[in-house]
């Protein structure tokens, strides 16, 4: 398909997703042009697969991988940026229940920061270049919910003293060693701390006036002090509270989205009662704290249509929030 960029879509994507797919890019694609105040050198180039199994043989086919290294990919991502080839991969199927669909604004940002770095793409540390896509998906219109998550999440890690140091994710490789619940929560912290770093250096287009100092060969910290008077080290230090100060003190239950939830700030690996209470009685069961303090859930989709109440049950308290499901579920789950 023709228009902001080369668009590849597999034929077992249905016409009506071809145009969600090119309506997604032709919003994308200025977007993140506006952010680093950059233009794509060239146009660029997206496959759309319309399954896992064609998703993997993509990477085998078109990028060259090996069958096992294009399996563990595919296992392991729904959207994907190769930057020796500057190719974009999307797996459709995994992506196209997540609306707003974010994960092309998330390669894209990745694509033009190639661009926007060189010749000094060696002075972006890797928490910077995977925040800043993970910011950008949660910039998407509509997308405010995903916002709320990084903010609370990154909160939840300061409270519970399980940041992770930035100078711990500066190399691909080191980022890359984080897998789990860090290889979730280290997109999340990084998000918020490039949020931070676009507050604290202001102006239109913050990232682009950081990167136009790191081509000139400035680094990251050169560059923060130079734009802001201040120390980095004294950003770094005040992350902390200054993630903390952004939601309610301590602990809490927040609503996220109209049918999801999310805990934060609880000792990590604890276990608390969670009582989720709708149109057809109360159903109460454990759940187990991840280790940075935090938990996302939701409603199940089969569940009717109506109000709902959830409660968390620690033992400091009870904490209440009300959400509403808008759709109509299956009315043979009787809970």
């Amino acid at each position: 398909m023709s228009g902001a960029a080369d668009l590849r879509i597999d034929a077992a994507v249905s016409r009506d997703d071809d145009e969600i797919v090119a309506a997604t890019v032709a919003a994308d694609v200025p977007a993140v042009e506006s952010e680093f105040e950059r233009a794509f050198a060239t146009r660029p180039v997206i496959y759309v697969f319309g399954s896992v199994e064609s998703y993997t043989e993509g990477f085998v086919r078109i990028f060259g991988y090996s069958r096992a290294t294009a399996t563990f990919v595919a296992e392991n991502s729904v959207s994907f940026f190769e930057p020796s080839l500057r190719l974009i991969a999307v797996n459709w199927e995994a992506v196209r229940a997540r609306r707003p669909i974010a994960a092309i604004r998330h390669e894209l940002t990745h694509l033009l920061t190639l661009d926007a770095c060189s010749p000094r793409c060696d002075l972006v540390p890797a928490w910077l270049n995977e925040g800043q896509a993970r910011l950008a998906e949660a910039l998407v219109p509509g997308g405010e919910w995903r916002l709320l998550r990084v903010r609370y999440e990154a909160a939840s890690m300061a409270v519970t003293g399980t940041i992770l140091p930035l100078n711990g994710l500066v190399s691909q490789l080191s980022w890359n060693a984080l897998t789990d619940w860090a290889g979730y929560f280290k997109y999340q912290e990084s998000a918020r701390a490039v949020e931070l770093l676009r507050e604290d250096i202001g102006g239109n287009a913050p990232i682009a006036r950081i990167y136009e100092r790191l081509r000139r060969g400035q680094n990251l910290a050169q560059t923060y002090a130079a734009l802001t008077d201040r120390s980095f080290d004294d950003f770094v230090a005040g992350l902390p509270d200054r993630m903390r100060a952004a939601v309610p003190a301590g602990q809490g239950l927040v609503a996220v989205a109209p049918t999801s939830y999310l805990i934060y700030g609880f000792p990590p690996a604890s276990t608390i009662t969670i009582t989720v209470s709708g149109p057809r009685g109360s159903e109460s069961s454990p759940m187990v704290v991840s280790p940075f303090g935090s938990n996302f859930d939701g409603i199940a989709p089969t569940r009717l249509r109506g109000g709902y109440t959830i409660s968390a049950q620690t033992e400091s308290g009870v904490f209440t929030v009300k959400v509403r499901k808008g759709d109509s579920g299956d009315p043979t789950d009787i809970r």
